[in-house]
């Protein structure tokens, strides 16, 4: 009995065509030098798989620093603020009020170098301007000033 296409089991692959079989090795040699090149150098595909992740990691390096600077200025920030409205409702000298301020930006910005802290009063309001080099986790790509100034009024009675 004769075997047809129609009596394949259901894994069997279909054979390649003829001239695929045949031709395969005259093939590359019909090709111009630039595809025999590209076809004999398959180590460029690792070369530039590295660079990929090479850069992916800089660049992830680069958000994650960003991210991390956000967050820094944000708790700083509201560091500064909760300070003020402390030195408001107590009633206390500039002095006292930029120390705190200094120890409480250290403790909770971490990376925080040559912090500077200027506190002023008037009448109507209690104002401070603090100004610190962030240095981040990991590589220090570039040098990161942070400034923030915050104002609260004060608590004046009736």
């Amino acid at each position: 009995m004769a075997w047809s296409r129609n009596d394949r089991d259901p894994g069997d692959r279909p054979s390649a065509p003829t001239s695929a079989r045949h031709g395969g090795r005259h093939l590359a040699e019909r090709r111009g030098p630039v595809q025999r090149l590209l076809r004999l150098e398959p180590g460029s595909y690792t070369i530039e798989g590295i660079v990929a992740i090479g850069v992916f990691f800089v660049l992830l390096t680069l958000i994650v620093q960003i991210g991390f600077l956000v967050l820094a200025r944000s708790a700083a920030a509201t560091s500064v603020e909760a300070s003020l409205r402390r030195a408001v409702v107590a009633d206390l000298d500039i002095e006292t009020v930029a120390s705190r301020l200094e120890r409480d930006v250290a403790s909770v910005v971490p990376g925080a170098r040559d912090v500077a802290i200027e506190v002023t009063h008037d009448a109507g309001a209690v104002r401070a301007v603090l100004r610190f080099r962030w240095v981040p986790p990991g590589p220090d790509f570039v040098s990161v000033t942070v400034s923030i100034e915050r104002s609260v009024a004060r608590v004046v009675p009736p």
